[in-house]
């Protein structure tokens, strides 16, 4: 018999249809970790879900909701990955409308292995305190280098090797995720 999926998300462009033509770095983002919880969760594959992976040390925590980008293909055969910036954590599997903002460069394992970074975007009747962010350089300089410490310190098991590579731009970012979906799509 067959394996039947329960969860996918393969359906889900990687960008949102003309829904804003004022967000030119628009993209929907799939919540896997929330923040704030030391429990690491990843899609599995095999049985459709979302599983819990990992727990991270004591003194850690997610300091944002963790996703990814749907459609996409990296190095490492994963979808790229998001940092969500976001007011309040949302839950495993949450799709979210999204703006990259930039790009935190990473090798890990010696395999490129960057992290988007994304603020949400909401519908027009609500407000988000980050509304006005653009660009990485718009975040408090403390935010992003906190974000790059725990990027760079929370691997579970403590044997991989990270190294940052540099900050890049919101377009940058947006254009990294158009060439893994052609990689995505070319695995199809």
């Amino acid at each position: 018999m067959a394996k039947q999926h329960t969860l996918t998300f393969e359906h889900i462009p990687p960008f949102p249809e003309e829904r804003d033509r004022d967000e030119p770095f628009a993209a929907h983002v799939i919540v896997e970790t929330p923040a704030w919880t030391r429990h690491k969760f990843a899609l599995n594959h095999e049985y459709g879900v979302i599983a819990a992976t990992a727990t991270l040390r004591p003194q850690l925590r997610w300091p944002c909701d963790f996703g990814f980008v749907p459609q996409t293909k990296e190095d490492d055969g994963d979808p790229i990955d998001v940092a969500l910036l976001i007011d309040e954590p949302t839950f495993p599997s949450c799709l979210v409308f999204a703006r990259i903002i930039g790009t935190i460069g990473m090798v890990k394992d010696d395999v490129h292995n960057d992290r988007l970074v994304a603020v949400m975007l909401p519908e027009k009747s609500s407000l988000v305190s980050t509304d006005w962010v653009r660009e990485l350089s718009d975040l408090p300089e403390g935010l992003v280098a906190g974000l790059e410490t725990f990027l760079r310190t929370y691997p579970h098991d403590g044997t991989a090797k990270v190294e940052l590579t540099g900050r890049r731009s919101a377009a940058e970012g947006h254009e990294h995720i158009r060439a893994s979906h052609k990689r995505w799509k070319k695995g199809q």
